[in-house]
């Protein structure tokens, strides 16, 4: 089984910073499934969070499932399978926080694979 995994790292000058987010999480992952154009967007519970980050310490988070469950034939695969279905995919990991009261980060990247 492949493990997908985000990651991010403070490399700024201070020891540490402390981020508010939304979640439990500090990455989100959407997964688009280009053969069938289906999108499924990450849920997150609309709490809010906040996370230090320690300079030259790596956070990662694990890619999990979520999202709405529809009642296509894809959607039923992608949720009852362990991994990904066969498919063509492009998973985006995106980083959305507060650093101060007026300043937020948002990034994105994005990753494409074939599942065979």
């Amino acid at each position: 089984m492949v493990k997908y995994v985000g990651g991010m790292e403070e490399i700024g000058g201070m020891e540490e910073i402390e981020v508010g987010h939304g979640g439990f999480s500090l990455i989100s992952f959407n997964v688009r499934e280009k053969n069938h154009d289906i999108t499924i967007n990450s849920v997150a519970p609309s709490i809010a969070n906040s996370s230090v980050l320690p300079r030259g310490k790596w956070e990662k988070e694990s890619f999990q499932k979520s999202g709405e469950i529809k009642e296509t034939d894809f959607h039923q695969a992608y949720f009852n399978k362990d991994g990904l279905p066969k498919g063509s995919y492009a998973i985006t990991a995106t980083i959305n926080f507060r650093l101060e009261e007026e300043k937020k980060l948002i990034l994105s990247e994005n990753i494409d694979l074939e599942v065979e």
